[in-house]
């Protein structure tokens, strides 16, 4: 099961009223309120709201919390979330909770879910089938032409490139993505209102035209080197699986795969030149067993996204179905998915959901990835 920052399973269909979702967009202005901290203050509380209300002695002795904690949440008021959240409306971007429908599905099942996510664009976008596309800030050219390469032919084959904004690889992914006509979103390390570096603020303009940006962070919030790890669990998080096209070892390429792996992601890692550093981040990783990629056909293989899946399917034929087939049906739709977040989406039982899901795929109905995540087969 699947439990959220609620203290239950995470739900992809609440609606909070205004007062409750402005109390936790100023929660998420305390860079020291993470996920887990969070997860105690509403173990106890409940509402957000109730933990702004709470006086500062109760909070202190939250575990995680403390005296300084308790002061920053005291200082915090909803008058200052809702001068950001007309901010952000003001300029064309989302602010969503965790529980709320229109929170990426796949992000709220990973471990510490962003509380609260700023998107900026297609929101549908999000819940594409996407793949992820890393690498280092100064790649050789031949990781430029390779990220390339990878971006044009997964947009082809009908997937969404996602990636980090960063110079280098990063930029070079969302460009080709977007040259050969696809869309690509954007995992931001700081705030809208600094976006990093500077010189790629045309480059996520013309992104978010068709694609997206997210950030976890408020408007406010500068691109401070702690930030990127963060920024590179949500890349990942949305992804079905992350293409690390170079990087040395302990780089931020490495640690987005990293994530993946948590995460129950596929990792691709494309071989480079023996000796050069750069080549240094996928070869570790090839060596701890991810997915050797030699084009875009290796990624397609282990995905298992054959041209069947990409076609726009017919609805379900559910003759001989059961509700409970029927509804599991409904569910995948057009995504491909995790028994975790069908069970969020159906409140089917983990062990009841199996047994469904084992029918329909010997029914022929659904199918299954490497990564046990399921979707619709052509047979529908």
């Amino acid at each position: 099961m699947v439990v959220g920052i609620d203290g239950g399973l995470k739900s992809v269909d609440k609606k909070y009223d205004f007062e409750e979702r402005l109390a936790r967009i100023a929660l998420n202005f305390l860079p020291q309120i993470g996920g887990l901290r969070l997860q105690a203050l509403l173990k106890r509380y409940r509402r957000a709201k109730s933990v702004l209300e709470a006086r500062q002695s109760e909070l202190s002795r939250v575990p995680g919390i403390g005296v300084k904690g308790a002061a920053g949440i005291k200082a915090l008021s909803l008058q200052d979330a809702e001068v950001e959240y007309e901010k952000a409306a003001g300029r064309g971007i989302e602010i969503v909770c965790l529980g709320e429908s229109g929170y990426p599905e796949s992000l709220a099942c990973i471990p510490q879910p962003p509380a609260v996510l700023y998107i900026w664009g297609c929101r549908q976008t999000l819940a594409e089938p996407m793949v992820g596309i890393v690498g280092c800030r100064r790649p050789t050219s031949y990781g430029i032409r390779t990220a390339g390469v990878m971006s044009r032919g997964l947009v082809r084959a009908g997937f969404v490139v996602v990636s980090g904004l960063a110079r280098g690889i990063d930029s070079e992914a969302h460009r080709a993505a977007l040259a050969a006509g696809g869309r690509t979103v954007a995992a931001l390390a700081a705030g809208f209102d600094h976006i990093y570096p500077p010189e790629n603020k045309q480059l996520l303009r013309k992104m978010v035209d068709g694609g997206v940006a997210v950030s976890e962070f408020p408007l406010r919030m500068k691109p401070l080197k702690q930030n990127f790890p963060f920024r590179n669990r949500i890349i990942s998080g949305l992804s079905r699986g992350v293409v690390v096209v170079q990087g040395q070892r302990g780089s931020g390429a490495l640690i987005t795969a990293n994530f993946a792996l948590e995460q129950g992601r596929e990792v691709f890692a494309v071989p480079g030149e023996v000796g050069i550093k750069e080549s240094e981040g996928p070869h570790t990783l090839i060596r701890q067993g991810a997915r050797l990629v030699r084009d875009v056909t290796d990624i397609l293989k282990d995905l298992e996204y054959e041209s069947e899946r990409l076609r726009p399917q017919r609805g379900p034929d559910l003759k001989d179905l059961t509700a409970v087939e029927e509804k599991v049906l409904r569910a995948i739709g057009k995504a491909t998915l995790h028994p975790d977040e069908v069970i969020v989406k159906t409140e089917i039982s983990a062990g009841d959901l199996m047994q469904v899901l084992l029918g329909l795929e010997l029914k022929g109905f659904v199918r299954r990835t490497a990564g046990e995540r399921y979707f619709l087969s052509g047979k529908l």
